[in-house]
């Protein structure tokens, strides 16, 4: 159940599907959760395949799915994770909204979050 704006309260559900990124963008195992938040089931989402078709051995996820605890479990079983922990900050040419506000920038004070900034301005992560 999730409130809105429009009823008290909405039965809602959490849609999941991770798609190969090689190429064929074929969906490879899909989830459908009780939680309007990403980031608790992106673990458990991913290891389904162990028993189906394999686990893969890298996983690329954006901000919504940065859970320290999910990176900690597919690293255990051998799954480079890369999560992106931050929004970009250039403009795409094509982002015709005015420009944020100068705002200070979200520091990033935890270690996962730190090693991953690390690992992804790395060339063998682009």
């Amino acid at each position: 159940m999730r409130r809105s704006d429009a009823h008290e309260f909405r039965q809602a559900y959490n849609a999941q599907a991770v798609v190969c990124a090689e190429g064929s963008q074929l969906i490879v195992t899909t989830d459908v959760v009780a939680t309007s938040a990403d980031a608790p089931s992106f673990a458990s989402t991913v290891l389904s395949m162990e028993h189906t078709i394999g686990l893969p051995k890298t996983v690329l996820a954006d901000t919504g799915y940065a859970s320290g605890q999910a990176v900690r479990d597919l690293r255990k079983k051998g799954i480079d994770p890369l999560v992106a922990i931050g929004r970009p900050c250039a403009r795409r040419p094509y982002d015709f909204r005015p420009p944020p506000e100068n705002t200070e920038p979200r520091r990033i004070t935890e270690p996962w979050r730190l090693a991953m900034k690390d690992r992804l301005e790395t060339t063998e992560a682009g």
